[in-house]
């Protein structure tokens, strides 16, 4: 739940020279605000202002300028006389700036010009892989006539991912990107830079696992999966699970079996990217029948309430559905752990105080759905310099609704919370690479459970860890094993079906175009089409093969083969030539048994009569 810096300026003017009630309103005011960064991340801002009076009777002897949350240095200040007085105070959080004029302009349309310089590293900051700049929203824009803002950003920064909201005017030199924004495009919203095409964060996540029960169960885990805008590699999932599958959402479910009273502590360690832009180039989920799952009824989303479904009439579109939510409720930063109570969407349309970020997602998705608009929860992980939001030891997860964008073709993050907490960016039309999504919640409103999710009532240890990393663009070479044949002995000659168990070894999501499994001297089966596999996943594959005959039991190796890759296991093969000589030895044997006691039978016969003669 990242929040926006919150860095206002507050500008003061004392007028004197009658004493009357005067105001900003007595002068035009126009601005010209300039963010020149250094290659530290500190920027040196420059206040360029003009005041032009409106009376015969007033001029302007004193400014001051009020910053909060903004640490701020080498102030200095002048007009065209030379140097101004310049006097900090400072309470608390507060910096209050006074400057005295050595010039005083009176008379109606004068003008007055002066320029206040000074310089801070809060509005830059190196993160991971990207550089973020953060510009406040205006404070008072009614106060001013004209306003104009540039950033002149060091292309040492690397290339802007984005910029929300979007810059009028960027023009390059050989050592700056310069952007340029008006008063308007500042008055609701500040203003949020990133440089650099990916973040990239190591995680390390503790799944609890406890069979109360005389019998054994299987438990099933949601682990961070793939999806359009992150890719996700795994160093290590310990120990691995009988079987890893996706869900209708997409989600990674790992399942493990618990026997009677048996604990199990799962750790899965590893890495991801997350990416501005999407993966992939379109998204074929628009096959209507398969988004009207995301249209239903859920619990915590009411869809089909009198109260959701007049508002959605209203409401209509998603932006409007983001404006109403993202404006209406309030965020309960006092909550704690123990505290925390899902409230569902209607819950939270009646009583939008104290809510929380689920409550915020809830409600978009409810109204949403209601709307005829498909829409789905991402629960996850959000980088957030805020310690009132940071994940803490309870680990105390973000949410965050995502809509199907049918003109894209493809699903959209919002996050409405965002936007309320963040002094005022607009999160709907522009996201960032601070989400980190853990479970997807769209054919169920609860299910699965995000890690973090995963322990025992009471356990007060952290068992989510997510850090930011300067790992470069995550790849692993495809790795596949072969866990196991099936049956483990087989007949030369003879067509042997057999079930080969081929294992993802690898953490990541594989896409794999051939394999070949063959023995030393000729080719068994080959599979052309693409074959996908998740991280730690096992597919079965049947074959038949017909091994040559070399009149002994011998082991033979069944390689497979992808890419440049091969892995091979050996696999008994008995003899059928031995095995039909000694079935033939065994008939020969068996008819001489026979032969023989049928003589001795014939023989006892004749003697039986002789005597009785």
């Amino acid at each position: 739940m990242r929040l926006f810096k919150k860095i206002f300026f507050i500008f003061v003017f004392v007028f004197l020279f009658f004493p009357k009630e005067v105001s900003a309103k007595d002068f035009s005011s126009y601005y010209k605000t300039t963010y020149e960064f250094l290659n530290s991340g500190d920027a040196v801002v420059t206040h360029e202002i003009s005041l032009v009076n409106k009376k015969d009777d007033l001029y302007v002897s004193q400014y001051s300028l009020s910053t909060v949350g903004a640490k701020i240095s080498s102030i200095e200040a002048y007009d065209k006389l030379g140097p101004l007085k310049v006097k900090t105070t400072q309470k608390e959080k507060t910096i209050l700036i006074s400057l005295e004029f050595n010039d005083k302009v009176v008379g109606k349309d004068k003008a007055f010009s002066f320029i206040l310089k000074y310089q801070s590293s809060d509005f830059a900051k190196k993160e991971g892989n990207l550089w973020q700049i953060t510009i406040p929203k205006l404070a008072d824009a009614s106060d001013i006539d004209e306003y104009s803002l540039f950033l002149k950003i060091p292309n040492d920064f690397g290339k802007i991912t984005y910029a929300n909201p979007n810059f009028e005017k960027e023009e390059k030199d050989k050592n700056f990107s310069i952007l340029t924004y008006s008063r308007d495009s500042l008055v609701n919203y500040g203003v949020l830079v990133t440089l650099g095409q990916f973040q990239t964060y190591d995680f390390n996540l503790k799944y609890l696992l406890e069979n109360t029960s005389d019998s054994p169960v299987i438990e099933n885990i949601a682990l961070p999966p793939d999806t359009e805008f992150q890719t996700i590699v795994y160093d290590s999932l310990s120990p691995l699970p009988e079987k890893t599958e996706e869900d209708n959402d997409g989600n990674l479910i790992a399942s493990y079996l618990l026997n009677p009273k048996e604990k199990k502590e799962i750790i899965a360690s590893g890495s991801v990217n997350i990416f501005y832009n999407s993966k992939v180039q379109l998204n074929n989920e628009s096959n209507i029948d398969k988004l009207q799952t995301y249209l239903e009824p859920e619990k915590y989303w009411e869809v089909n309430s009198p109260e959701i479904k007049s508002l959605a009439e209203k409401l209509k579109t998603p932006e409007k559905i983001f404006d109403y939510v993202s404006s209406k409720l309030s965020y309960d930063y006092e909550i704690t752990a123990d505290k925390i109570q899902r409230k569902g969407a209607l819950n939270t349309l009646v009583n939008p105080e104290k809510s929380l970020c689920g409550d915020f997602t809830d409600l978009f998705v409810a109204l949403s759905r209601a709307a005829g608009i498909p829409s789905r929860e991402i629960v996850g992980y959000a980088f957030t310099d805020n310690p009132k939001l940071q994940l803490n030891e309870n680990d105390i997860l973000h949410s965050w609704p995502e809509y199907f964008d049918f003109e894209k073709n493809k699903w959209t993050s919002t996050d409405p919370t965002w936007t309320n907490t963040s002094g005022g960016l607009d999160y709907f039309k522009k996201f960032d690479m601070s989400h980190f999504a853990f479970a997807i919640h769209g054919v169920s409103s609860m299910i699965p459970s995000p890690a973090g999710s995963y322990k025992p009532e009471g356990y007060s240890e952290k068992t989510v860890s997510v850090t930011l990393s300067k790992k470069g663009l995550l790849s692993k070479e495809s790795s596949l094993g072969i866990d196991s044949l099936f049956p483990e002995k087989i007949l030369s000659v003879y067509n042997n079906k057999i079930k080969v168990q081929i294992r993802n070894e690898n953490g990541s999501y594989l896409s794999i175009n051939n394999i070949l499994f063959k023995d030393n001297i000729k080719p068994i089966k080959e599979i052309n089409e693409n074959i996908k596999l998740l991280p730690f996943q096992t597919i079965s594959v049947d074959l038949n093969y017909s091994p040559k005959e070399q009149f002994k039991d011998y082991y033979q190796k069944i390689i497979m083969v992808y890419g440049n890759n091969e892995k091979s296991i050996n696999i008994l093969v008995w003899s059928s030539f031995l095995r039909i000589l000694f079935i033939v030895f065994i008939f020969i044997l068996i008819a001489a048994c026979l032969s023989f006691i049928i003589t001795r039978i014939r023989i006892r016969r004749s003697k039986d009569k002789i005597t009785s003669v």
